[in-house]
């Protein structure tokens, strides 16, 4: 009799704890639907309410190698919110979302999966697996934050259950220092020989500070990067931001330069400028002069010169008219065509790449493998556009959101660039025009600054400014206010024949 009770009684003790942990699944699924449902409402409110993300500076976002808008591919339950530090170049966006055992979270182009949670001395340690955009795969034990590619993860919150609110943003001590138009990749980390990072084909693992590369060829290069200076395998420059940043990993910056193979036959072209519209009143674009430039070679002893037809180095104006903008068109240089892809003080950024027309109704034709299409335009209150969502698709056939804003560089994956240059709206069609750019080749040209691969080689730029001499043959710019910049020419030289 006493065993059939105890039997009874052990079988009721096994139903209790089954149905217990059978209602806990299912209370957590519901809680995390209406979470997301909740939060994919907030993140749609904030969107079309905020316009203060267009003030974040274009040097952070040029630099930066992943969006600081939340792009989400699998979950919706992501809420962001900006903060304005100054006016002019310190706008914040935080996004929030909430990991837990349904799945993992995509946060752009990062996968986080909550795998544990383990009670320590020191407080909760979280084992979180990250797939990277660029398909590399690890396992990070934190506390409360780690840092990856510029982008800091961290913990607000652990909540009920196996639940625990995460926030993302970015990492400015790394971005705010690393180089113009350079990716930033994290290496090392605990798995280090099997967390391989991709960029351009080529393949990156760090053990303490010994770099391993592996170039599409197969060969494979060896080298210890030093704490101050970079670097060089092949066309690309290769420095350390950070040894062990939170989580774990070394933080490097790769940029891409090309070697220039000046020919002795000379060409030239001529070229206007692209006017990047977004953001900008039609009204005053429309009134550009838009001068064409004429752009030629020569070559001989000193090594090589191009004429490049005084395209502005910066906004133009005459009497507070707007005359011409920066130069966004393309350049003849060393036997090619580039685009200038970014002018910062005396640099230029030149980058091989295309315009390309895309709208809402299909995905544009593949470039580099990836197809557009445009999901939405943002206007203000005055009914300008301030941005513009597209979906993507990469080569592996994923799609995902991004938003570009005005000035703004996006990279994807690192290995395109986007930038906004106008959009438009005609009834049910919403187009945009965008540059495209391939990373690589990026050339950078430095006024008054040696070759990076070839030190003897310096670099002269030709910039006149108002009141301009004899030469200067554009009408359009004859009268334009004093002090304003045009670049007449670029000259290479012999260091040491000046």
């Amino acid at each position: 009799m006493k065993s059939e009770i105890f039997k009874a009684l052990l079988f009721l003790i096994i139903i209790f704890i089954l149905s217990y942990f059978t209602f806990s699944l299912i209370f957590d699924a519901i809680h995390s639907w209406m979470t997301e449902t909740r939060m994919a409402t907030s993140t749609s409110t904030i969107l079309m309410s905020t316009t203060m993300i267009i003030t974040t500076s274009s040097t952070i976002a040029s630099t930066t190698t992943t969006p600081v808008t939340t792009t989400s591919t699998i979950s919706t339950n992501i809420s962001t919110t900006t903060t304005s530090t100054t006016s002019s170049s310190t706008t914040t966006t935080i996004a929030e979302f909430t990991l837990d055992r349904l799945g993992p979270v995509t946060y752009s182009g990062y996968r986080l999966l909550l795998k544990n949670i383990i009670s320590t001395d020191r407080g909760d340690k979280y084992l979180i697996e990250i797939e990277t955009p660029d398909g590399s795969k690890d396992e990070l034990e934190i506390y409360d934050k780690f840092v990856i590619d510029g982008i800091e993860f961290g913990v607000l919150e652990r909540q009920k259950g196996f639940r625990v609110k995460f926030y993302a943003t970015e990492y400015h001590l790394i971005t705010s220092i690393a180089p113009e138009h350079s990716v930033i990749l994290s290496v090392g980390g605990k798995n280090f020989f099997s967390f391989e990072r991709t960029f351009m084909d080529y393949k990156f693992r760090l053990h303490s500070r010994r770099l391993y590369v592996s170039d599409p060829r197969g060969r494979e290069i060896h080298r210890d990067i030093p704490d101050n200076g970079s670097i060089r395998v092949d066309d690309l420059e290769i420095g350390i931001l950070q040894h062990y940043s939170p989580g774990g990993y070394t933080t490097i910056y790769i940029k891409s330069t090309y070697r220039l193979r000046i020919s002795d036959q000379t060409r030239g072209a001529s070229y206007n400028n692209i006017h990047t519209t977004l953001g900008i009143s039609t009204k005053i674009v429309e009134s550009l002069e838009n001068p064409i430039h004429g752009m030629r070679e020569k070559s001989g002893q000193f090594i090589y010169s191009v004429d490049t037809g005084y395209i502005p180095m910066q906004n133009i104006y005459e009497n507070g008219k707007l005359v011409d903008l920066e130069w966004r068109g393309k350049i003849w240089f060393a036997g090619e065509e580039f685009y200038v892809m970014d002018i910062e003080n005396e640099t230029l950024y030149l980058s091989k790449g295309a315009t390309m027309y895309i709208h809402n109704l299909g995905f544009s034709p593949q470039f580099f493998g990836y197809e557009y299409k445009v999901d939405k335009i943002y206007y203000n209150e005055e009914g300008t556009p301030f941005a513009v969502s597209l979906i993507v698709r990469n080569p592996e056939g994923r799609e995902y959101n991004i938003d570009l804003y005005p000035n703004q560089i996006l990279s994807l994956d690192n290995k395109i660039r986007l930038q906004a240059i106008s959009v438009n709206e005609d009834g049910h069609i919403q187009g945009a025009t965008l540059f495209v750019y391939n990373f690589y080749p990026l050339l950078v040209l430095e006024n008054n600054k040696s070759m990076t691969y070839k030190p003897e080689w310096l670099v002269r730029f030709g910039i006149v400014e108002q009141p301009f001499d004899y030469d200067m043959n554009i009408t359009e710019y004859r009268k334009i206010d004093h002090g304003q910049k045009l670049l007449k020419n670029i000259t290479i030289v012999r260091c040491g024949e000046l």
